[in-house]
């Protein structure tokens, strides 16, 4: 009986044409030296779970300028 799947999502077995900060960059404007602070920092922190990701990525929306819930971002976010 399997009991766990998991997957390596980091390009390795799924390909994408560039990551969420790129996609978010080019599609919203926004520098992407204002977007990787925290990918680069709370983002690890989420995943080991040391920190919750949407209290977390919420502290960014006004630097981004992202005027939309945080279920919105995660929406736009995984649909890539």
């Amino acid at each position: 009986m399997i009991k766990i799947v998991v997957f390596d999502v980091d390009g390795i077995v799924i390909r994408r044409e560039m990551y969420f900060s790129q996609r978010f960059s080019r599609e919203f404007g926004v520098p992407i030296e204002e977007i990787l602070p925290f990918f680069e920092n709370e983002f690890q922190l989420c995943l080991t779970g040391k920190a919750d990701l949407k209290k977390e990525i919420s502290k960014y929306f006004g630097r981004w300028g992202w005027k939309k819930s945080i279920d919105e971002l995660f929406s736009y976010w995984f649909s890539n």
